[in-house]
């Protein structure tokens, strides 16, 4: 049997085995080699998945990769990159979803939201959430997704997007991807702020959240 016959027997023994067991019966190598079939007909996709999680760690890691770092990996191209660029972010909706009637009420609960939320986000990524009286999300919006820094100006933006949706309490996520999880200078001055601004405006909690490799802290 030929290359190209050996690996149509082996595609659908895969999807075979998705069929009867879910994802839940495969590594994390096998999840990405399954879904690199959409975009890469021929070629093997085992030995890509596998050069995908040395470079990257995990799955979170490569489907927040960025579609540069993605194309530095032998066989993805940029329809492939886009991709799996495409369904970390599908993944990110889909959890933004399915917690958007679970109270932001604590450190814990909150913690646990800011990491999910970031998990496939490009580094330096801020996140802002709108709560009503019960620490229920009304709203939430990306401030930005791979800038380089923050920006003075979120101390003035978010209570004044707050008040506009009725909002009583703020949530402002950001990561530090590849960095260590502590506040810098800058974060400081700007949850300082910020707190303050919302403050005068009625609003009565702010949360700021700082993710990064080694998980969340608060500020």
């Amino acid at each position: 049997m030929n290359d190209k016959g050996l690996h149509a027997n082996h595609r659908e023994r895969m999807r075979e085995r998705f069929r009867k067991n879910g994802i839940y019966a495969f590594e994390d190598h096998e999840i990405l080699e399954v879904l690199l079939y959409s975009t890469i007909p021929r070629r093997n996709t085992n030995d890509i998945a596998h050069a995908l999680l040395n470079r990257f760690k995990n799955l979170a890691g490569v489907l927040s990769a960025s579609k540069r770092e993605l194309c530095e990996i032998d066989g993805i191209g940029e329809s492939s990159a886009e991709y799996l660029i495409y369904i970390g972010e599908t993944f990110s909706e889909v959890t933004s979803q399915l917690f958007g009637k679970i109270a932001l009420d604590s450190e814990d609960n909150v913690g646990m939201y800011a990491v999910m939320r970031m998990g496939t986000a490009p580094a330096e990524s801020a996140l802002a959430l709108y709560l009503d009286e019960n620490d229920i999300r009304i709203s939430e919006e990306w401030l930005y997704r791979g800038k380089s820094r923050m920006t003075d100006s979120l101390e003035l933006y978010i209570p004044k997007m707050a008040a506009e949706c009725g909002a009583v309490s703020v949530i402002l996520i950001h990561n530090h991807r590849g960095e260590p999880l502590k506040p810098s200078p800058e974060d400081t001055v700007i949850t300082e702020k910020l707190r303050e601004i919302a403050a005068s405006a009625g609003i009565n909690k702010v949360w700021h959240v700082i993710v990064s490799d080694d998980g969340y802290l608060h500020i």
